[in-house]
């Protein structure tokens, strides 16, 4: 027989498997199949299926199944059943010359092919999938993330006296197999300090410090890490981490990268989710599907903002032909698919877009089918806002009934009180808190009184063109603002088009410099107010605006409302537009303000457009009054003597019970607002998806077999299918539901090993496996795979609790490792502390520099969620910009870095050169450079000096004018310590010739302040 060589040259075991499979027809199944297919079949597929297989034949040859292999390749057969010595495939592969350009099989794989030709050569019944075994080239089904996983026992130690908890008994084992020791206990300041930023991202205040370090119970150190997991700041530190790996941005990205308001709803409920230490796999259910598991639930709805939270193309999907609106969506989906396969399972799934995976045995049909399941998520450019929801139905129907109840009370109340006092129970009734009001059309001449009440405000003065403006100040009326805390702005008006920009004032209350009460202003086809609180800058930023769209060349009635929770709401034509969180109160408004309407008395931009009327209230408006106020056309509202004047002639006990109703109505609609939603949010728009099909190289224009949805089959081998039962045009919701249920399975052998390797990773600085969302053959392999496993099947156990998995960790010795030790023999052996044999030191993230830079110097807000505050210009218009912080230093953007308007492609010198990835990509895991730029942003910084200039006041606040006793107090505020001799000796140089805020920015750039040990 005569085999040539080119026929062999196919592959690694090309000759391997000529001779093998030229066989006899198969027999029933006996131990030689048996060996075949637990020995032989996957030898040769890591070997020879490469190039031997369906989709690649060389030398004609395909080896993946009986009748192929029986026919042979163009050389003819390569073995002889039952002779080996005869076989070419064994003579080539004994003397090196097969594989071909790779490395020769072993003694023991060459006797696994001559066994099984001398026992006939018997063939398994099926054919070998190319992607069943893992090869040095690629991972296959039975790759070692792909498989179910193990509950090991914690290993045994000869000398287990080191060990705290089963996390250090695999630990040490490793250590011991390479005898290397563990390092020492760390000291209690630097646990502390540890703790702190690992937990809650801040640092330690000095009295917390003095009060662990003299603690003698025994449990001390639990007890800290328990109240550290109790706080609300962890929340806010793990939600960053999260955020990460999702790519959370504000803003669209692309071209046109629009800001979306109500993002930071999602970003919130990640914060209380890690705070309620909401079980993992609910925490994953609900992102998914959690509007379908969950309907009407607040919380639920704003989970699925993850599926919104990363870029979205406007030009593509919305402005483009009908081709490069189909091309934008199906990249979206890819990058949908791409977040989903990497944040829960760490597989590259998306990789498989036009072609089988090179890697990972993930096909391309399965891609489709992943696909198909998160085919009905779409969004828009504006945000919905016809959502309703509630945190608390019973709570909600309870309040409701007690608001009604108390507003039918008030009502019969008053109606009394107008009878009583001679003004008839059909008297005009005014509405209530109406201070000035002005029907501007109504007379042609100069001058336009206020029918608001009887003693009529000051009159608006026309000038040229729609322009009007008070002589004087309306005094009382921001009196009245100011001590109500609440306002409300009307106005009927008819914009001359949806191209004024600026924003274009239609309504001011400012003076000549410019500054500013409050502005409704026109920008593009938007509204947009700016309000000044006691939490905004001077002009009223940020500002609250309509979405796209709501301004129209007709007659429109807007109305903004402003609370005393620091709620900010935009009505358009009777209908909640646009709402955000303020904060602060109107305690600063400036009574020498003078009400100007069509410009601002600064000369600014002028407004082109006829009003109608405009009022001005001293209390917000509800929801059902804007809108019987746009339904019953309240610029013909009747004056009348306002209900206050009647009532202050009523006797005290009139007068208390209808200051007490008042009260508990405002109490009941407060509460409400806390459990009731009714707005807008952004959370994906469901939609019923088309019929999926494979698509030739990724192109949509080749649509090749239909899928259905489903799982993935590389992820079955634990008894979790991947078959949903679902139809091609399954229901929407129904997809989801599925998805979300095969992800969060305790079956599934990846969700629970990538969520505790993160967990492993941010208090180590290295995960288990060391690329967090890449489990994959492209990825990293386990340092200690039985831990890994170990800590998974605990995590499911435990009902997948976060905290408990913190609190395992870290109250390990493992974690509670000095990181500043010198082991020559372990650095030779394990340079890089794969085996920790000590803790790892790491730099503070970019936000945390910041945090803890304000929270040392006593300027950090801890206030929790809410809107984003913005520190950066904005740029508004048909594409977006955003450009370098403003410098602004006040409580609203001295909030947590996690609550800064992310914005994609945004600039922020400090945050960059810091490392703080851009949302547009997945970060999970940041990179850590040391660049002489950080030390330059960190000293000339504008947040760094006024925290240095801060730092230094709280110094000579809390410790006087000793130098001396400043210095010790800033190295405890900093660093958790005393200074040492020469620090203070150094420091009190310093401080002399440069001055105390100085020294105190030098403390803030020092490694010991940026790193953590």
């Amino acid at each position: 027989m005569k085999v040539s060589r080119s026929a062999l040259r196919s592959g690694v075991g090309a000759l391997a498997v000529i001779a093998l499979f030229a066989t006899p027809a198969v027999g029933a199944p006996d131990g030689g199949e048996r060996h075949f297919g637990s020995a032989v079949a996957p030898l040769l597929a890591k070997h020879c299926l490469e190039c031997h297989s369906p989709a690649v034949t060389e030398g004609g040859l395909d080896l993946s199944q009986a009748a192929t292999v029986s026919t042979g390749g163009d050389s003819g057969a390569a073995i002889v059943p039952g002779k080996p010595d005869e076989s070419l495939l064994l003579e080539r592969v004994r003397s090196g010359d097969m594989p071909l350009d790779r490395p020769p099989l072993s003694e023991a794989e060459q006797e696994i092919l001559k066994r099984w030709i001398k026992d006939g050569a018997r063939w398994g019944g099926a054919a070998i999938d190319p992607v069943a075994y893992s090869s040095d080239r690629r991972a296959g089904y039975d790759w070692w993330s792909l498989q179910p996983i193990a509950r090991n026992a914690a290993p045994q130690l000869a000398d287990p006296d080191w060990v705290l908890n089963d996390v250090d008994r695999f630990v040490l084992a490793r250590l011991d197999a390479q005898k290397l020791r563990p390092a020492a206990t760390a000291d209690r300041r630097t646990l502390i300090r540890r703790l702190y930023f690992d937990l809650i991202g801040l640092p330690p205040e000095p009295e917390a410090v003095e009060a662990f370090v003299n603690d003698a119970s025994p449990d001390a150190y639990e007890a800290l890490v328990d109240r550290l997991l109790d706080s609300p700041h962890y929340g806010e530190r793990w939600a960053r981490h999260w955020l990460d790996v999702v790519r959370f941005g504000e803003t669209q990205g692309y071209e046109r990268n629009r800001i979306r308001d109500n993002a930071w709803r999602y970003r919130d409920w990640v914060v209380q989710a890690f705070n309620n230490d909401l079980p993992y796999d609910e925490f994953v259910r609900l992102q998914i599907a959690g509007d379908v598991l969950r309907p009407g639930d607040y919380d639920a709805l704003t989970a699925t903002g993850y599926h919104v939270c990363g870029t979205w193309d406007q030009v593509g999907h919305v402005e483009g032909s009908a081709m490069m609106r189909t091309a934008a969506r199906w990249d979206h989906l890819e990058d949908l698919v791409a977040t989903l396969g990497q944040s829960f399972l760490g597989l590259t799934v998306h990789c498989s877009r036009c072609h089988d995976h090179k890697f990972d045995p993930i096909s391309q049909q399965n891609y489709y089918q992943m696909a198909a399941l998160v085919g009905g998520v779409n969004q828009a450019e504006k945000e919905r806002t016809d959502l309703t929801a509630t945190r608390d139905p019973r709570r909600e129907a309870r309040l409701r009934e007690e608001a009604q109840n108390l507003r039918e009370r008030i009502a019969a109340f008053e109606a009394e009180i107008r009878r009583r006092h001679g003004k008839g129970e059909t008297a005009a009734r005014p509405v209530e808190g109406l201070e000035l009001f002005y029907l501007i059309g109504e007379r042609p001449g100069d001058d336009v009184p206020d029918r608001a009440r009887s003693d009529s405000g000051p009159s608006l003065v026309k000038g040229d063109g729609p322009r009007f403006a008070t002589k004087q100040p309306p005094r009382e009326f921001v009196d009245r603002v100011r001590s109500s805390g609440e306002l409300t702005i009307e106005a009927w008006i008819t914009p001359e088009n949806s191209q004024q920009s600026g924003p274009a004032r239609i309504l001011t209350l400012s003076r000549d410099s410019g500054a500013r009460n409050v502005t409704l202003g026109q920008d593009g086809d938007r509204f947009d107010v700016r309000l000044r609180t006691t939490k905004t800058d001077g002009n009223g930023l940020p500002s609250l605006a309509s979405p796209a769209g709501g301004v129209k060349s007709a007659r429109v009635h807007v109305v903004y409302t402003f609370d005393r929770q620091g709620r900010s709401k935009l009505y358009l034509a009777g209908e909640l537009a646009a709402e955000r969180t303020t904060g602060g109160d109107l305690g600063n408004w400036d009574d020498g303000f003078r009400l100007g309407l069509g410009d601002e008395f600064s000369g600014g931009r002028r407004w082109n457009g006829v009003f109608h009327a405009v009022g001005l209230y001293s209390r917000a408006l509800g929801a059902d009054e804007v809108r019987r106020h746009f339904e019953t056309r309240s610029e013909n509202v009747a004056a009348g003597e306002p209900f206050e004047a009647l009532l202050a002639g009523a006797p005290d006990a009139q007068r208390s019970q209808h200051r007490e109703l008042i009260g508990r109505l405002r109490a009941a609609e407060d509460a409400l607002a806390q459990v009731a939603f009714s707005g807008t949010a952004h959370v994906p728009i469901p939609r019923q998806p088309p019929k999926f099909h494979v698509l030739s190289r990724g192109d949509f224009r080749n649509p090749l077999q239909e899928v259905a949805p489903r799982g993935l089959e590389a992820l079955s081998r634990g008894g979790l299918s991947a078959d949903f039962g679902l139809a091609p045009d399954a229901p929407e919701a129904e997809r989801r539901r599925k998805l979300a249920e095969w992800l969060s399975d305790s079956r599934n052998p990846l969700t629970a090993r990538v969520m505790v390797n993160r967990l492993w990773r941010y208090h180590f600085g290295r995960g288990i496996v060391d690329t967090p969302s890449d489990f994959g053959f492209s990825g990293g392999r386990p340092s200690h795979p039985e831990l890994l496993d170990w800590l998974a099947a605990r995590f499911i156990d435990g009902g997948w609790k976060v905290k408990e998995m913190h609190r395992l960790i870290v109250t390990s010795a493992t974690y509670r490792q000095r990181s500043n030790v010198r082991n020559e023999q372990a650095e030779n052996v394990d340079a890089d502390n794969r085996l920790l044999w000590r803790q790892n030191v790491h730099r503070l993230e970019g936000e945390a520099v910041r945090d803890a830079a304000l929270a040392v110097s006593g300027a950090l807000n801890r206030k929790l969620g809410g809107p984003s505050y913005r520190d950066m210009r904005v740029k508004a218009g048909n594409n977006a910009e955003f450009t370098d912080p403003t410098g602004e230093f006040h409580d609203e953007v001295n909030r947590r870095t996690l609550y800064r308007l992310w914005a994609r492609s945004g600039s922020h010198p400090l945050l960059e050169t810091l490392d703080c990835p851009d949302p547009s990509v997945m970060a999970p895991v940041r990179t850590e450079t040391v660049t002489p730029v950080q030390a330059l942003s960190m000293f000339n910084n504008v947040t760094m000096e006024k925290c240095g200039e801060r730092l230094a006041q709280q110094l000579r606040e809390d410790a006087g004018d000793d130098a001396k006793v400043q210095i010790q107090l800033a190295h405890r505020l900093l660093f958790a310590r005393e200074p040492t001799g020469r620090e203070t000796s150094l420091g009190e140089q310093f401080v002399s010739r440069h001055g105390l805020a100085q020294y105190c920015l030098v403390l803030l750039n020092t490694n010991e302040f940026l790193y953590v040990n």
